[in-house]
C-alpha cells in the first residue's frame, strides 16, 4: 500500500505547492468555522392590555386587590440557542419577567377599583390577596429552511399557579393558567428577534386571558369580597 508521503514524490512541484496551499486553504475554513465568535442578541417583549378588557362588565369589584408575583416570574430570563446547526452559534435573551408581571397588574387595576402590589394590612378588611406562582416556562427557537427562504420560528409557553385569599387568609379559590404563544417571521438573523417578541407577546396574552376566564369572571370573587363602603356625605 502506498504511504501518505510517497504520494506527493511523484508530483511536480507546481502540483505539490498547489496540493500544500488547498490542504491549508481547508485547515483555515475549518478553524474559522469552529472559532466563530458567538453573539447574544436582545429581544423586545412588551405587556399586553387585551386581558384587561376581557373583565366582565358585571364582575368587576367594588374593592381593593393586592398580589405578589413571585421572584421566579420576575426574574424569569433565558438565553436560547437555535435547535439544529443553522444559527447555532448564537442565542437571543428572552425575558418573560417584567412583560408578564405587567400584563396582571393591568388586569386586576381592570377588575378591581384599586391594584396594588403587597399584601393587605390589617385595616383593609375588604380586600383580596392574589399570590402568582410560576409553574413553568420555556422558549424554543428555530430556523426552518423554505424553497427560496428560510423561517425564522418561535414558540413560548408559560403556566402560573394563582391563588385568592380574602383579608384574614381564608382561600377562595385556587387555578393553573396558561398560555402559548407561536411565530414564523421570513428571514433569519435578523428576522429572530421579531419572532420571539410576538411569540412571548401571544403566550402572556393567552395566560393573562385565560386568568381572566378562571378566575376573574367566575364570579367567585366578588362573592367573597366585602365591598368597599360608599364614600359618606357631608
Amino acid at each position: 500500500m502506498q504511504s501518505y508521503s510517497s504520494r506527493f514524490e511523484n508530483l511536480s512541484p507546481l502540483d505539490y505547492n498547489m496540493k500544500h496551499q488547498l490542504r491549508a486553504t481547508i485547515v483555515a475554513a475549518l478553524v474559522s468555522l469552529m472559532t466563530v465568535s458567538a453573539c447574544s442578541f436582545p429581544t423586545a417583549i412588551q405587556p399586553s392590555s387585551i386581558p384587561a378588557a376581557e373583565v366582565a362588565p358585571n364582575r368587576r369589584i367594588n374593592t381593593s386587590a393586592y398580589y405578589v408575583i413571585s421572584d421566579d416570574i420576575l426574574t424569569w430570563q433565558k438565553n436560547v440557542r437555535p435547535m439544529g446547526l443553522s444559527g447555532s452559534a448564537h442565542t437571543w435573551q428572552v425575558d418573560l419577567g417584567t412583560p408578564t408581571a405587567e400584563t396582571l397588574r393591568r388586569t386586576l387595576d381592570a377588575a378591581f377599583t384599586t391594584a396594588a402590589p403587597g399584601i393587605a394590612p390589617p385595616s383593609m378588611q375588604n380586600a383580596l390577596n392574589f399570590r402568582f406562582d410560576l409553574e413553568d416556562a420555556d422558549a424554543r427557537i428555530m430556523f426552518v429552511s423554505g424553497f427560496f427562504s428560510a423561517v425564522s420560528r418561535a414558540d413560548v409557553q408559560i403556566v402560573i399557579r394563582v391563588r385568592v385569599m380574602d383579608a384574614s387568609g381564608t382561600e377562595i379559590t385556587r387555578s393553573i393558567v396558561q398560555g402559548t404563544g407561536g411565530s414564523g417571521v421570513d428571514g433569519q438573523m435578523d428576522a429572530m428577534g421579531g419572532s420571539i417578541a410576538a411569540a412571548a407577546e401571544r403566550a402572556i396574552r393567552n395566560m393573562a386571558t385565560d386568568f381572566v376566564y378562571k378566575v376573574i369572571n367566575t364570579g367567585a370573587l366578588a362573592q367573597a369580597a366585602v365591598p368597599m363602603p360608599a364614600p359618606t356625605r357631608r
